[in-house]
């Protein structure tokens, strides 16, 4: 087995040696959510050391309304270092591999950290060979202190904490729908169809009572602000055999829009933090579509059969 479709381990939590071409990169993500106070917010981080250069940003809303946005889109590799994962102005720091993160911000605009500590084993995308590269995600607690204009901001809540690394050739993934949302401790759910060299990959889990399931059928309805624009709605159902394990409507709050042209390919994206709604269950959680080179609107996606697996 090599290193593309290898078990994920705990070690794989740290920094990486960089192979394969100059589009090696590693990345580090943040979703948080705390629905007491209406905050939530996006930390991400990534380092292309072959291409001497990193980026990282930071998102911050309050009751919908944006807080501030911190965009470092271009860092120099002298003030990167993946090993601590510090990019800039954001660090990622791995205290316990999977089970103890801290996530510090220190610019003059907004400042303070975030502590993330894990509610349930990490999910692996498993999805190695097809993109040469690695990718997996893990539900946790979050708690921390955000300042921003001289406002400071606690947060007590929950996040979605993802881990990429590899050479992966942007071209390759056509499209990406990607949810998560924590409704408690003891209800996590993830999403994911992306679009692999025209070849769609499901992703995901309900975990539940004690349960942990894996999404093996997934069936979406998207209505979207206008033509290319970002979703308002969704209505989501997911199955495990027969077994209804999600029945939710997803009406967006707040939008995070990105356009960008990288060696003449153009992406698309809408992060969204949106409200989850169904019977007996209601959170806020993150939202994600990405579209590569021209994009094709889906409003219905159903697709079956699991790609990725957990890491025990």
């Amino acid at each position: 087995m090599d290193e593309l479709d290898r078990v994920i381990t705990a070690d794989d939590d740290r920094s990486h040696t960089p192979e394969g071409g100059d589009g090696w990169h590693e990345t580090w993500s943040l979703a948080f959510f705390d629905e007491g106070s209406g905050l939530y917010g996006l930390a991400t981080g990534s380092i292309h050391p072959l291409r001497q250069t990193g980026s990282a940003s930071v998102a911050l809303f309050s009751n919908q309304r944006p807080v501030y946005i911190l965009d470092a889109p271009k860092v120099a590799l002298a003030d990167c270092d993946p090993a601590s994962g510090r990019i800039g102005p954001v660090a990622f720091t791995c205290n316990q591999p999977m089970s103890s993160w801290t996530i510090a911000v220190d610019s003059p605009q907004l400042s303070g950290q975030l502590s993330w500590t894990s509610l349930h084993d990490a999910y692996d995308w498993a999805w190695g060979p097809d993109t040469s590269s690695r990718h997996f995600e893990q539900p946790g607690h979050v708690v921390g202190r955000l300042t921003a204009g001289g406002t400071a901001f606690q947060v007590s809540g929950y996040g979605q904490r993802e881990r990429a690394w590899g050479s992966a050739d942007p071209a390759k993934i056509r499209s990406a729908w990607s949810s998560r949302v924590l409704f408690a401790d003891d209800h996590l759910e993830h999403a994911s169809v992306i679009n692999v060299a025209g070849q769609d990959h499901l992703f995901g889990y309900v975990i539940r009572g004690g349960e942990a399931h894996l999404i093996e059928r997934l069936d979406i309805n998207t209505a979207y602000a206008y033509t290319g624009g970002p979703p308002l709605s969704t209505d989501l159902r997911a199955w495990d055999g027969e077994r209804l394990l999600s029945d939710h409507q997803i009406r967006v709050l707040s939008v995070i829009p990105r356009f960008d042209v990288t060696d003449g390919l153009e992406t698309q994206q809408f992060s969204t933090f949106s409200k989850w709604i169904g019977v007996g269950s209601s959170a806020a959680g993150f939202l994600d579509h990405l579209w590569t080179g021209p994009r094709e609107v889906q409003d219905h996606i159903a697709i079956s059969g699991n790609n990725g697996r957990w890491v025990r």
